[in-house]
């Protein structure tokens, strides 16, 4: 129920989509469309895709013995005013999730008419290609893995876009004739990724303002500049995963080596930390609910491989590390929380990470309160 998440998720997902894909090409604009049709409930199309399965509530860590047996099991007691509106935020969650997979099915529909198929076969091909963009069913047998699943976030989603993206550059599973028109395609649109991000980084190094920001955040997004009254700032457009860090992140590290301003050593970082967050866990095979205590325990952040507290930061009071921290951690740190050594530094990572972006959302909301009622302007 994160609204941040269901905006990446509009710009992400028609991303990977277009490249691994063979409906067509999808942009973040298609998929906003739908999204707005899917959240008034105007879309037959998701009506189709819920009726086969492809959208709506699926749970990978349930199996189907599961699912079934707990069929006529539901509580019968009527929702109240908080349990509606949970549903419907989780409504609209999923509608981020299935707006993409609408604008293929649209496409791909439109395209098997034109090539002749008769309506209920061109529903047949558009739902597979909707369902086949990125198939989260997919789970395997694994008994081991289905347990790592039920403990990691995201664990099965990562495999399955990894195996989205191998069958889509090879071809895996056609014949000959159509995995070489799959083959082209994903090179074609692979290459026009490229360009763009190799243009868009070349444009970029000129910037003074952008060379200051952490590589990091380069790597992970698309950033453009915007002036406001104090000063330049940059919009944040999120990269897809997998398609993201070999068409886009690669491209730009090398730009930004070649033109002097990442160091050899800043960009082999910036190649590591991208391959390391594409793998399944992001090479940290820990729950995802222990991993922020993890961090803050040996003072390292997973997300951006460098240290919470600096080594600056060490000759301060605990209560005075992190000047960058949010308000809201300042004061808790303050209020008793640096005699077990929470720092304002430590205290921001560890809810981020427990909270995910509702957490980053949730400190800048505090923060905005509490710089309007002390009247300090930051």
């Amino acid at each position: 129920i994160n609204p941040m998440f269901w905006l990446r998720q509009l710009i992400r997902d028609p991303i990977s989509a277009t490249i691994t894909g063979q409906a067509g090409i999808v942009t973040p604009l298609h998929s906003a469309k739908e999204f707005m049709s899917v959240i008034t409930r105007n879309s037959k199309e998701a009506r189709i895709l819920a009726s086969r399965g492809v959208i709506g509530q699926f749970d990978s860590t349930v199996s189907l013995q599961e699912f079934l047996g707990n069929v006529g099991k539901e509580k019968g007691k009527e929702p109240g005013f908080i349990q509606r509106g949970l549903h419907r935020l989780l409504e609209i969650h999923e509608a981020s999730d299935a707006a993409t997979r609408v604008a293929i099915y649209k496409k791909a529909k439109a395209k098997a008419l034109a090539d002749g198929m008769s309506e209920r076969q061109a529903v047949d091909y558009a739902v597979m290609k909707a369902r086949e963009s990125i198939n989260f069913a997919i789970t395997g047998n694994s008994q081991f893995l289905a347990a790592a699943r039920n403990m990691i976030p995201f664990l099965n989603a990562t495999i399955v876009g990894l195996d989205t993206l191998y069958r889509a550059a090879t071809g895996y599973g056609l014949n000959p004739e159509e995995k070489a028109k799959a083959q082209r395609m994903f090179v074609t649109r692979a290459s026009m990724m490229v360009a763009m991000s190799l243009a868009y980084a070349l444009m970029m190094q000129d910037d003074d303002d952008y060379k200051k920001l952490p590589d990091y955040m380069k790597d992970g997004n698309w950033l453009f500049p915007t002036s406001d009254k104090d000063g330049k700032t940059f919009v944040r457009l999120p990269v897809p995963y997998e398609v993201g860090y070999l068409f886009k992140t690669i491209p730009e590290v090398f730009v930004r080596y070649l033109s002097g301003t990442s160091t050899g050593k800043e960009a082999l970082a910036s190649l590591k930390a991208g391959f390391i967050q594409n793998l399944p866990t992001g090479g940290v095979p820990i729950p995802q609910f222990a991993k922020p205590t993890l961090e803050v325990i040996t003072n390292h952040s997973f997300h951006t491989g460098r240290d919470i507290e600096g080594v600056a930061d060490s000759r301060l009071p605990v209560s005075e590390r992190g000047r960058k921290a949010s308000e809201f951690s300042k004061i808790l740190s303050k209020a008793g929380l640096d005699n077990i050594g929470m720092s304002p530094a430590k205290i921001d990572v560890f809810l981020k990470g427990t909270f995910a972006e509702m957490g980053t959302f949730g400190l800048e909301l505090a923060d905005a309160l509490i710089l309007a009622g002390t009247g300090v302007v930051k």
